[in-house]
């Protein structure tokens, strides 16, 4: 391990970005498998003032080795260090259960109350205990059961977590408008084991089956809020089993369910009792659900991506009109092998993948030829969308492609409106275009994508750039934090009178 240490700490130290990257892709490689390399490998990104890196990689460390309590710990330490103190409460609950003892007992006393300056708010107390957060304000006179995330309640504002996962800002949102409306907080992860403290809430905010999981501990009276976030769940997994299927019946092969929705029933049964449900997606979403229930959810728009700025008018049509895939996980439910093979078929087409496909080892056995050094396919992994490499994919690409067969509305095309890129979307993604601006898929076949690519390709530019530019100006305007935050703080205040 020495070998590998002493080169890249030079590489970080002497400002050598790129060798320091390849350096310790390397090196991690060479030992995914060994805790102890992993844990010397995050000490040299954290010397390098790299603390997301190297907390990445000590939780990959952690991974490899669960019971050692000073694994724990040192994720605890790089979680505190960089104010994710919701996280390194647990890990530090996680190492005194694994025999750490006295020093993570005085660290975990030292983080685990206190109080935090909230914009708009001012002081807010917390107190942290297994699996739930408590959040207070002086003069609160309710109390609400939140089960979204924990870990974003304390972030600061301008926390690089908040911009990886669009939930964390969703959660941190409804939060401080409960604190804003009078509630003190008792805040649970979703899908979580830990009992809230409360029997009595005056208000239950759940995602997926929590809301009716948790109804028994509601006061008389309670408001009752559900959080939808895409199509109805029988609706998304039907499509994507359907694309699934076709898939296969091209290329044969395997390829297991990504984004299958587990305990349809429960989340239906929380929309039911729910007094609000609030539906991030658009009225075709909204249509995917009983007509009953339609009266009572509220749409709001999804929050695009953060990204380093949009492109100026004069940018938006690169030389090169490549295409981008921009998404996270479920790479058959979001059409990217159709989008492969579309691209496949025409010569003059570039087709740049960010995501996590790499994560879909089936899926990269099926296409492993097309994303295996092709010319005309570059998959570059996940890129944080302010990243200075993913604006430089940014700025060569003209459009993006989105043949999605199932979405609430898709945060990563609201992305890449406000960036600038030609949307080519179906309408499953939940984006409403402006008029006369975009392409829509009605069938998303390879066929019908390569059409509207090759439309692309032919365009003149300065139509090309004035429908870029279109969408880029609504996107900015409709898929804003700001704009989100509107909406739902509306809709919450006329819910509570």
């Amino acid at each position: 391990m020495t070998a590998d240490l002493a080169p890249l700490a030079a590489a970080f130290a002497e400002g050598r970005t790129a060798d320091a990257q390849a350096l310790f892709g390397r090196a991690y490689e060479r030992h995914k498998a060994d805790a102890d390399g992993l844990l010397a490998l995050a000490g040299v990104a954290e010397t390098a003032g790299l603390g997301d890196l190297a907390l990445r990689t000590a939780i990959a460390a952690r991974a490899l080795a669960f019971d050692r309590a000073d694994l724990h710990m040192r994720v605890g330490d790089l979680c505190r260090a960089q104010g994710r103190l919701v996280e390194a409460d647990d890990a530090y609950r996680a190492a005194i259960r694994r025999g750490a003892g006295a020093p993570a007992e005085r660290v975990l006393a030292e983080i685990a109350a206190g109080t935090v300056d909230l914009p708009g708010l001012g002081p807010v107390g917390f107190a942290l205990s297994p699996g739930v957060a408590t959040l207070t304000r002086p003069g609160a006179a309710r109390r609400a059961l939140v089960s979204f995330y924990r870990a974003p309640v304390l972030l600061a504002d301008d926390h690089p977590a908040l911009g990886f996962q669009s939930a964390y800002l969703d959660t941190r949102e409804v939060c401080r408008i409960l604190l804003g409306c009078g509630f003190d907080l008792d805040v649970v992860d979703l899908d979580g084991d830990a009992a809230p403290p409360g029997d009595a809430y005056d208000l239950i905010f759940g995602v997926h089956g929590d809301l009716a999981r948790h109804r028994g501990r509601a006061a008389p009276g309670a408001r009752l809020v559900q959080w939808m976030t895409g199509r109805h769940p029988a609706v998304q997994n039907a499509a994507e089993s359907a694309r699934i299927e076709a898939l296969l019946a091209r290329r044969g092969g395997a390829y297991t369910p990504k984004r299958q929705i587990d305990r349809v029933e429960a989340e239906l049964e929380s929309i039911r009792i729910a007094d609000r449900g609030i539906l991030i997606g658009n009225r075709a979403t909204l249509a995917t659900y009983p007509a009953e229930w339609q009266g009572k959810i509220a749409l709001i728009p999804v929050c695009a991506g953060r990204i380093r700025a949009p492109k100026p008018r004069h940018d938006l049509v690169p030389a090169e009109r490549e295409f981008l895939w921009l998404n996270s996980f479920g790479a058959v439910l979001k059409g990217l092998d159709l989008s492969i093979e579309a691209v496949l078929a025409d010569e003059r087409l570039v087709l740049n993948i960010v995501g996590l496909i790499d994560r879909e080892e089936d899926f990269v056995a099926l296409y492993r030829d097309a994303l295996s050094g092709h010319p005309r396919i570059r998959r570059h992994g996940y890129l944080a969308t302010d990243s200075p490499r993913f604006q430089a994919v940014a700025e060569r690409s003209a459009a993006f492609l989105l043949p999605s067969a199932s979405e609430g509305m898709s945060g990563s095309a609201a992305t890449c409106l406000q960036l600038g890129l030609y949307p080519i979307v179906s309408r499953e993604s939940g984006i409403d275009l402006p008029v006369g601006a975009g392409l829509y898929l009605e069938t998303c076949s390879i066929e019908e994508i390569g059409r509207a690519m090759a439309e692309v390709m032919t365009m003149p530019a300065e139509a090309l750039a004035g429908a870029i530019a279109v969408c880029q100006r609504q996107a900015l305007a409709l898929y804003s934090r700001t704009a989100t935050t509107r909406r739902l703080d509306g809709i919450f205040r006329e819910l509570l009178g």
